[in-house]
């Protein structure tokens, strides 16, 4: 069902509910404004979006004041977003998961007024600033982890330093390096530009007075909330970036760096391997990579008898457990999504969004079983057969999918005609049922 074809129903059940009409006209202009401001841009859905999208629409803060009347709208923009949830909900347009995530965000009422309140500059008082970071729990988290650590020999971290004390930078320092950093601390509000020069703000100055592990925490906070400073050309391939290295080094420590790939083989698309190695090629990317994640001490780069490997640093591991703790959600509701594209015979569309998520998210046996549905309904019995045994392999086999898997697979060697195979997976089935 299309988006616009969702509101109209979501209208006629907010009538049903008893809700008032002043309330009814206001929820249908915030999901509607949301629709074609922000999720017709980004080819995404009521039923299918993350934060760092919503977070697109609120910072518009423009679009918040001349549509719905500023600041103290905000509470009922995300009370709107709330009633949005719940009949998403009723109407099984969403489920489990998803239905928490959608919960957990549009409650977090004061983190939307305090991020209106730095956009707007009505708060921007530089200690009012700070005390809001010191306060956020991703920084006390931080500061805690890292409060008996050396930071200052941190490339990145040095560079920043020098930038917000105002000490020439080292020629040393790359200028796609100097110039990403500058930009960063610019948009972050660090640092800004009058009259064509660059000076420190004087949130920049307060925060290099503060204790390393401080400013440490406050720069990653920023590093991490990626729609306040990647633009908007680059941020899918960035965000996809953090993904894919949330998702390795959430599972392994280290990961070897290759060179050479059989390209033709499709089951390496969900490889740690070759998942980083293929996001490392786009050089945007290998650049916030090393400058942000290499630079900053949460990765690194380590050579042994001529074998090269990337590794997760002990700062690393943990920090990684507190920003990719919605990954699962995310995954999840990908999943849902491409089993939605199949339920709907959009075939084509669901096998680009699998090779996506193979690369983005890596290995899940979930995701060949359906790309082995797919093979099937096109009539490639062979690719079918050959994603649906992979997809075997890689399940566990006390999980519910084995047995979708194992039916499947029946039918591809029926097709094939293999008999033998035939027989090993009805009595698999057999066994399962």
């Amino acid at each position: 069902m299309k988006d616009q074809e969702k509101i109209v129903l979501f209208k006629e059940y907010m009538k049903q509910n008893g809700f008032d009409e002043k309330r009814i006209n206001f929820n249908v202009k915030v999901v509607t404004t949301f629709k074609n401001n922000i999720l017709d841009y980004f080819d995404e859905t009521l039923d299918n979006f993350d934060s760092f999208t919503f977070d697109e629409f609120t910072d518009k803060v423009s679009l918040i004041d001349d549509e719905f009347g500023g600041r103290e709208k905000i509470p009922l923009i995300l009370n709107a977003m709330l009633d949005l949830t719940e009949f998403l909900k009723e109407y099984k347009f969403i489920k489990g998961g998803k239905i928490a995530y959608y919960k957990r965000m549009f409650t977090d009422v004061e983190y939307y007024l305090q991020k209106y309140d730095m956009l707007k500059g009505r708060k921007s008082e530089a200690k009012e600033t700070i005390k809001n970071y010191l306060n956020s729990e991703f920084v006390k988290k931080v500061v805690k982890l890292t409060e008996n650590a050396y930071l200052l020999d941190f490339k990145t971290m040095k560079l920043i330093d020098y930038f917000l004390n105002d000490v020439p930078i080292s020629l040393s320092f790359d200028n796609c390096l100097i110039n990403l950093v500058k930009d960063f601390l610019i948009k972050t509000e660090f640092l800004e530009v009058k009259n064509s020069n660059i000076t420190v703000t004087k949130i920049g100055r307060m925060v290099s007075r503060l204790e390393p592990e401080e400013r440490y925490a406050i720069i990653l906070s920023n590093v991490f909330n990626l729609e306040k400073w990647v633009t908007e050309e680059k941020f899918f391939n960035i965000r996809n970036l953090f993904y894919v290295i949330y998702s390795v080094f959430s599972f392994k420590e280290e990961v070897l760096l290759h060179t050479k790939w059989e390209e033709d083989n499709i089951f390496i698309l969900s490889k740690d391997e070759f998942r980083l190695d293929y996001i490392l090629r786009d050089d945007t990317c290998k650049l916030y990579f090393d400058t942000f994640l290499v630079g900053l001490g949460l990765i690194e780069y380590v050579s042994e008898n001529n074998i090269k490997k990337i590794s997760i640093t002990e700062i690393g591991k943990n920090i990684f457990k507190i920003v990719a703790k919605d990954l699962n959600i995310i995954i999840k509701n990908k999943i849902e999504y491409i089993a939605s594209l199949i339920k709907y015979k959009k075939l084509d569309e669901a096998e680009n969004e699998i090779k996506n998520f193979l690369l983005i998210y890596g290995e899940h046996p979930i995701v060949w079983d359906f790309w082995g549905q797919i093979a099937i309904l096109k009539g490639n019995y062979l690719d079918a057969y050959e994603f649906l045994k992979h997809a075997y392999e890689t399940a566990n086999k006390k999980s519910k999918l084995v047995k979708s898997v194992v039916y499947h697979l029946v039918i591809c060697c029926k097709r094939l005609k293999r008999d033998e195979e035939i027989k090993l997976y009805e009595s698999k089935l057999a066994e399962l049922k």
